[in-house]
């Protein structure tokens, strides 16, 4: 259920209602997700690293909630890094998400910039976009929107609306975009 959902992520089960919010035209609703726990080198490239059972755990969770509440994707995009691109296909396949998941090469090690680049390329047909990767970039690209200063978990998802006009200038320094809401999972809690 629902309510059984919301509690495995700590954060109020009021805040984890997605249905209740209605975008402006042109608005974008922008959902980053840091992957879910990957497991630590073990000799494996870092590209390669897979999810932890927790990870895989955590994801499929998210996907439910967002799943339960019908939560509706115009697109995701990944990093082509195995972790988060298992976070996203796991994501997506709990929600029932119909599309396909997009990658993108820039999200591996691109930092803020490939995150700003990303949002500028949407078509502005786009009102909801879930966009995978990698901290410390995540983190800095929800930090220099909204001005939360915390390091987001992995696994954590944070929400922005971002207005129509600022959408093509995402990039600028002067552009703000609101922290609609933010999951974090249970188990990763402590780390924000």
């Amino acid at each position: 259920s629902f309510a059984t959902l919301a509690a495995s992520f700590s954060c109020p089960l009021a805040a984890l209602r997605l249905g209740a919010r209605r975008s402006t035209p042109g608005e974008l609703s922008l959902l980053l997700l840091r992957h879910a726990e990957a497991e630590r080198g073990g000799g494996v490239p870092d590209e390669d690293r897979p999810l932890t059972k927790e990870g895989r755990r955590d994801a499929e969770r998210l996907g439910g909630l967002l799943g339960a509440d019908g939560r509706v994707l115009d697109l995701i995009i990944s990093s082509p890094a195995r972790r988060a691109a298992d976070t996203a296909t796991l994501v997506a396949g709990s929600m029932g998400f119909a599309g396909t998941v997009d990658t993108e090469a820039a999200l591996y090690a691109g930092g803020v910039a490939a995150i700003g680049a990303v949002v500028k390329s949407l078509s502005s047909d786009v009102s909801c976009a879930l966009v995978v990767g990698h901290d410390p970039a995540i983190s800095a690209f929800v930090e220099r929107l909204t001005g939360l200063r915390s390091r987001l978990p992995p696994g954590a998802l944070a929400e922005l609306s971002i207005e129509p006009a600022a959408r093509a200038r995402i990039d600028a320094p002067d552009v703000r975009a609101k922290l609609v809401r933010l999951w974090r999972p249970r188990h990763g809690a402590a780390d924000v």
